[in-house]
């Protein structure tokens, strides 16, 4: 909706019948750790005490605690994927981590519901205080 009437975007008309085809982070993340186990790899859940150790140096290594157990893995390299707040951040070495970052004069909220989507396709709602998204996860899950 924007200002105050419906207005469908018809993608199929726009593009010359050409599809685009939405791959959700969730699906993307189920699918690379379905691709690691078929390729009987290791993934650790529920690791405690977890640093990250010589980050730039000629041998980095990780360390965490699982079941009351240390343990240490030897690595090449040490790619810090566990977003903002993770310890990756906290362990680069001071003076080489660049942050580049943009402030907006606004905030976001989302919701993941365990409802079925509001509609079959995307909906964007604009308003003058502020603008909404309803988008569907799965037929069970949406996301607000």
């Amino acid at each position: 909706a924007f200002d105050g009437r419906l207005h469908r975007i018809d993608l199929t008309a726009l593009t010359g019948g050409k599809h685009v085809t939405v791959y959700g982070q969730t699906e993307v993340t189920h699918d690379l750790m379905d691709k690691r186990e078929t390729a009987r790899l290791v993934t650790v859940y529920e690791a405690a005490n977890v640093a990250p150790h010589d980050f730039d140096g000629a041998a980095p290594f990780v360390t965490y605690d699982k079941d009351g157990v240390g343990h240490r893995i030897d690595c090449d390299f040490i790619a810090g994927c566990d977003g903002y707040h993770g310890v990756s951040r906290r362990s680069v070495p001071e003076g080489t981590l660049k942050t580049f970052e943009r402030t907006y004069p606004f905030g976001w909220l989302g919701v993941l519901a365990e409802v079925p989507p509001a509609d079959h396709e995307l909906v964007y709602a604009n308003h003058e205080r502020g603008f909404a998204l309803c988008s569907m996860r799965s037929p069970h899950r949406s996301r607000y």
